[in-house]
């Protein structure tokens, strides 16, 4: 709606933190409703009749606060896994192009 761009490191998304998903009956992960996270988590009924954008960024910056301590560092472990992952990558091609020039 206000076409605001923010920072992909910065994005929290309710649908993509764990610990705010369910399995379903096959045991995949599947993200749950915003109204249905805002009833459980909060204890707030939100979406019942006109939809208001408004209240639905409310709810997910009051279940982002709620979680925020263990959010921010699951978001801190996967930058560091994907950095490790990054480095090794990137070592693997160096001494790649390293044993392809001894060659």
């Amino acid at each position: 709606a206000l076409e605001l761009k923010h920072p992909v490191e910065n994005r929290r998304d309710t649908a993509n933190y764990l610990p705010l998903r369910k399995a379903d009956n096959t045991g995949k992960m599947r993200a749950v409703k915003l109204r249905v996270l805002a009833q459980n988590e909060l204890g707030v009924d939100i979406q019942d009749g006109e939809h208001d954008p408004y209240v639905d960024a409310r709810a997910a910056l009051e279940l982002y606060k709620k979680h925020k301590e263990a959010w921010e560092l699951s978001v801190a472990r996967e930058r560091e896994l994907a950095e490790k992952n990054r480095r090794r990558r990137f070592g693997k091609l160096a001494q790649d192009e390293i044993e392809g020039a001894e060659e």
